[in-house]
């Protein structure tokens, strides 16, 4: 439960640092652990397990001697400073005139406290924000003292560290992050964060091996393109350009997607003959990225490409990527003659194919149009199913 105030009250210290869904990923209620339902519906009777006598209490010195830091507001002086360091950090971040001073001053006199080591980590991270790394690093030293939010101190001191060209100080508390936190809800951005810095030390294989470790990086167009320049960092080109045709092909809406552009004619050139091309099935995918956006003028362009890449006129993709051309060229001016006028063979390519046209009849109200290709429509579809069991 301390934890869980603790990162809610960091997700409003650091509101353009710290998602509330991390935070609310990274904590989990008694009954989620246990995987007992909380809803009044849950009335599934569970066979009773025997009754087991209770281990004996605890003896002295059996468990380690520590202390969890008072982080509720477990009294009234500690509600009206959680309350005030709230309001505090509200203003920083609204740039409310003032604002900065007033937390300073409430950070200085509440130094000893939880409550002051949170307004420094704050003060920091706006430090951090505004480029002033080296005044971040004075109050982010202040926030070390509180040990329940360290690893979010940490990953902005190292942050800090690697803008002022500190990469050796900072590669050590990135590493000291990953090792002490592998479950922070921070993970993807700490990496980010640490292969660039690895990159830079002349360290790749280190960024290497830390993606490695978190298997979601895959999925991830930011963490799959530090891994591509990781690994051309570390003259693994082939691996590089599958990453980089991963970005582009599968994530073409990502910002990522534009700097793999860039780098894959340069890799092409340097791998000749070892370039792995991309496939017809990724020039699909890339196509229908930009098709289900409703990008228009991009999906045209890649299910062009696409239609030049498969040769046999008769393939169902290249028949498709034509009705999809077609589709693409009713926008932003309809031109159902190009729909109406084009012979697929395919069942299900023509499917779509009158049932586009057959909406865009709707559309303008014609109605006598409408109906025939809908029928067609019909046919084609059960020619695609096939034939219905008995």
């Amino acid at each position: 439960m301390q934890r869980a105030l603790a990162l809610g009250l960091c997700a409003s210290l650091l509101p353009g640092g710290f998602s509330y869904a991390s935070a609310a990923a990274a904590p989990q209620s008694a009954a989620t652990v246990r995987n007992v339902s909380t809803t009044p519906q849950d009335t599934t009777h569970k066979k009773k397990k025997p009754a087991k006598p209770k281990s004996p209490a605890c003896r002295t010195g059996c468990k380690p001697d520590t202390t969890v830091p008072a982080l509720d507001a477990a009294t009234p002086e500690d509600a009206a400073a959680q309350k005030e360091l709230a309001l505090l950090a509200r203003d920083v971040h609204l740039g409310t005139p003032g604002s900065y001073e007033k937390l300073a001053s409430f950070a200085n006199k509440n130094f000893a406290s939880v409550w002051g080591q949170r307004a420094a980590l704050a003060l920091g991270y706006e430090e951090y924000s505004h480029a002033h790394a080296q005044q971040a690093l004075v109050w982010l030293q202040k926030a070390k003292a509180d040990t329940l939010l360290y690893e979010y101190t940490l990953f902005w001191t190292a942050q800090s560290e690697h803008a002022l060209n500190k990469n050796s100080a900072a590669i050590q508390d990135f590493t000291t992050l990953l090792k002490d936190y592998p479950n922070t809800a921070i993970k993807e951005q700490v990496l980010e964060a640490y292969v660039p810095a690895a990159v830079e030390s002349g360290r790749p294989q280190d960024g290497l091996d830390a993606l490695a470790a978190y298997p979601a990086a895959s999925s991830k167009p930011g963490l799959l393109l530090e891994r591509a320049r990781a690994n051309e960092a570390a003259r693994h080109l082939v691996p590089a350009a599958k990453d980089y045709q991963t970005l582009y092909y599968k994530f073409p809406l990502a910002d990522e997607a534009r700097d793999a552009g860039i780098a894959l004619p340069r890799l092409n050139k340097q791998l000749h003959s070892e370039f792995p091309y991309a496939t017809g099935e990724l020039q699909d995918q890339r196509a229908q990225e930009f098709y289900d956006a409703h990008k228009w003028k991009e999906a045209r362009a890649e299910y062009e490409k696409l239609a030049a890449m498969l040769k046999d006129p008769t393939n169902p993709t290249r028949q498709r990527a034509l009705v999809r051309i077609a589709e693409c060229r009713q926008h932003p001016k309809p031109s159902l003659k190009l729909l109406a006028s084009l012979k697929v063979s395919d069942p299900e390519a023509d499917a779509e194919r009158l049932y586009t046209l057959s909406q865009d009849y709707r559309s303008e109200k014609n109605e006598p149009k409408c109906s025939r290709p809908s029928k067609k429509f019909g046919k084609n579809i059960r020619k695609a199913v096939g034939p219905r069991k008995p």
